[in-house]
C-alpha cells in the first residue's frame, strides 16, 4: 500500500474504532510504521508548541490529487516547534505545503498542527503501543509537611501565602505565549487577552511562569527556563534566583504594564519552624515554605512544604 494510501488508512480505522482498547489493537498493528509514529508524536506531546491553532486554510490552498506526501514536509512541524519561522514565514509554509501535499492528508497535517488529528487517543494508550512516547506534562508541587520531611529541610526559607486560585503555566516563547493548565490542559482561549502583558513581561526570553489566577490577577510565584521545562528538570538556579528573575522582569515591564495582570506573592523570610507557623498566623492564612536553593524538577519536592492552619 502507498504511504499516502496507508496513513490515511491508519487514521481513518482510528475513528472508526469505538473504544481505547480497540484503538490500542489498530496502533499495534501498525506500530512498526515510523512516520505514523513521528506524527502521533508531534500531535500529542503536550510539550510540542507549534502556535498554529488559529491558521486558517486558504480556499484554494486544499491539496492536490495525487499530490506529494506528508512525509515531504515533516520539516515543517520541526521548524515550528523549534522556533526557527517568524509567524508570517509560518504561514507562507504552510500554506505552500498545502499547495503540494496530497488532498487526503491535508486534514492529517493540518490537525498535527493543531494538535489534534481527530482520532480520540488516550495518552495511556499511546505508551502503551510505544512506551514513554509520549511524556507527562511537567509541574512541580509542593508537599503537605511531615516531621521527617521538617527534619531534611533547609533554613533559611521564604513563607508564601498558599493561593488556591486556578493554577495556571504561562508559557512564553519569543511571540508565543501559552496558558496551560496543571495537566497540560491548554487554557489559552480563556486567557487570551493578557498575551501581550506577559509576552512584554518575559522580555523576549523562553520562559514558564508558574502560578494561579485568583480572579482578577495573576499570582507568579515560579519561573523556569523554557528549555529546562522541557526536559522537567533545571538544576542551574535554585528557588531564590528564580523568584529574583521574576521580581527584575516585573520591574522591567512595569513602564509599559502600567495596570499589570500579574502580581507576586505575599511572602516572608522565615529561620526556623516556629517563624514558618508566626508567619502563617501573620498572614492569617496557610502557607508554603521554600528551600531557597531548592532546584525545579516536575513531581512532588521535598523543597517546598505546606503548613496548613
Amino acid at each position: 500500500m502507498a504511504n499516502v494510501a496507508m496513513i490515511r488508512y491508519i487514521v481513518d480505522r482510528l475513528k472508526e474504532a469505538n473504544s481505547q482498547e480497540d484503538k490500542q489493537i489498530i496502533l499495534q498493528r501498525y506500530s512498526n510504521d515510523n512516520l505514523f509514529k513521528r506524527i502521533i508524536h508531534l500531535t500529542y506531546n503536550p510539550l510540542i508548541i507549534f502556535g498554529m491553532d488559529d491558521y486558517k486554510l486558504k480556499e484554494d490552498s486544499s491539496g492536490i490529487e495525487g499530490g506529494m506526501g506528508i512525509s515531504k514536509f515533516m520539516h515543517i512541524p520541526e521548524d515550528l516547534y523549534h522556533n526557527k519561522l517568524t509567524d508570517k514565514e509560518a504561514i507562507f509554509a504552510c500554506n505552500l505545503v498545502l499547495g503540494h501535499i496530497n488532498v487526503e492528508e491535508v486534514e492529517i497535517f493540518i490537525g498535527m498542527l493543531k494538535k489534534d488529528i481527530g482520532v480520540g487517543l488516550e495518552i495511556e494508550t499511546i505508551n502503551n503501543v510505544w512506551p514513554n512516547l509520549i511524556p507527562g506534562y511537567p509541574i512541580m508541587n509542593a508537599q503537605e509537611i511531615t516531621d521527617s520531611l521538617v527534619e531534611k529541610f533547609q533554613w533559611p526559607a521564604v513563607a508564601q501565602r498558599l493561593y488556591t486560585g486556578k493554577r495556571i503555566n504561562i508559557i512564553c516563547r519569543f511571540d508565543l505565549i501559552q496558558f496551560r493548565a496543571p495537566d497540560g490542559t491548554s487554557l489559552t482561549k480563556e486567557f487570551e487577552e493578557y498575551k501581550n502583558q506577559f509576552q512584554t513581561l518575559a522580555q523576549n526570553q523562553g520562559v514558564v511562569f508558574d502560578g494561579s489566577w485568583e480572579g482578577d490577577k495573576f499570582v507568579l510565584w515560579d519561573a523556569v527556563k523554557y528549555d529546562g521545562f522541557i526536559h522537567a528538570k533545571d538544576n542551574r538556579l535554585g528557588y531564590n534566583w528564580r523568584y529574583n528573575g521574576i521580581e527584575h522582569m516585573v520591574f522591567l515591564a512595569s513602564s509599559k504594564n502600567d495596570n499589570p495582570c500579574y502580581m507576586l506573592p505575599e511572602q516572608k523570610m522565615v529561620n526556623s519552624l516556629q517563624d514558618a507557623y508566626d508567619a502563617a498566623t501573620e498572614i492569617s492564612s496557610d502557607i508554603v515554605i521554600k528551600n531557597m536553593s531548592g532546584i525545579w524538577e516536575h513531581g512532588s519536592t521535598n523543597d517546598q512544604l505546606i503548613i496548613r492552619i
